[in-house]
């Protein structure tokens, strides 16, 4: 088993790691960038007229040409809803299958649909927590994982004697945090490479507070203030939104959401009953 690292080494975003054998090839994640190569914010507004060609001489697009071609068997698995792991989909050729959790692609589905984006998912296959699954002779197993998105997963990818895990987007101090503790008990011991995100590394604010820490946190500020509060988060946030819903509770304040914020809760209902 080989593997190439196509983006998310020197920058946070636009990660995209391309995993191959002598019959098969896979593709976790194809995020859009957040930053240029010159660090400047990156706008996806000036490239919706160039072409895929275009896109690939500019780097911004991975240089992966089977992910681009007809009926070629390479497939594209998904991490979580994050634009920054899934943006750049669709540009893929629509025979390639598409592997991803079922609340993710809830999330994408219907954010495509608030964003007006002229693009369709196509042959999407759904996986589940610790469910191993082939690709060709690839197997993978996903494991859930504590992160801002509520269905975003680490892949423990093998292939004959290799392995190689690869984290996605994690934390442990979500809503989920015992669930990071189990993957640490149940994930191989033992493997050959391992890509960790890495967004954290450098930053020299210590401890970061857990959802009920910030529960507390906005209890006193509810207690504090008088009329409204006004809070800005993202509508995938459902840790954020469910912690912020709780201090209101707890506080007799009415809690009010935007429409989007609304239909991304209804999407994280649906698959809690699933």
């Amino acid at each position: 088993m080989n593997f190439k690292i196509h983006r998310g080494t020197k920058e946070i975003g636009g990660s995209c790691v391309e995993v191959w054998t002598d019959s098969t090839r896979i593709v976790i994640d194809f995020g859009m960038p957040l930053v240029n190569s010159d660090r400047t914010p990156f706008d996806e507004d000036k490239i919706k007229n160039l072409s895929k060609e275009e896109l690939i001489q500019q780097g911004i697009l991975p240089d992966i040409p089977s992910l681009y071609q007809e009926n070629t068997g390479t497939a594209l698995l998904i991490s979580h809803s994050h634009k920054d792991h899934y943006g750049l989909m669709k540009y893929i050729h629509p025979s390639c299958p598409v592997w991803m959790g079922n609340g993710t692609y809830g999330m994408i589905k219907k954010s495509s649909d608030f964003h007006d984006e002229e693009w369709s998912l196509n042959n999407i296959n759904i996986f589940g927590h610790q469910k191993v699954f082939d690709i060709g002779d690839i197997k993978i197993k996903p494991y859930l994982m504590d992160h801002s998105s509520i269905d975003a997963y680490a892949f423990y990818v093998k292939a004959g004697d290799t392995s190689l895990l690869y984290s996605g987007d994690f934390r442990n101090h979500g809503k989920k945090a015992k669930i990071f503790d189990f993957f640490l008990m149940d994930v191989p011991k033992e493997m050959d490479y391992l890509l960790l995100e890495g967004s954290s590394i450098g930053r020299e604010d210590g401890k970061y507070k857990t959802e009920d820490e910030l529960e507390e946190q906005f209890i006193s500020t509810f207690k504090e203030t008088k009329g409204i509060n006004l809070i800005f988060v993202s509508g995938q946030n459902i840790d954020r939104i469910t912690t912020i819903y709780r201090a209101c509770k707890k506080c007799r304040k009415e809690f009010v959401i935007d429409f989007y914020t609304a239909n991304m809760l209804k999407i994280a209902n649906e698959k809690a009953r699933h």
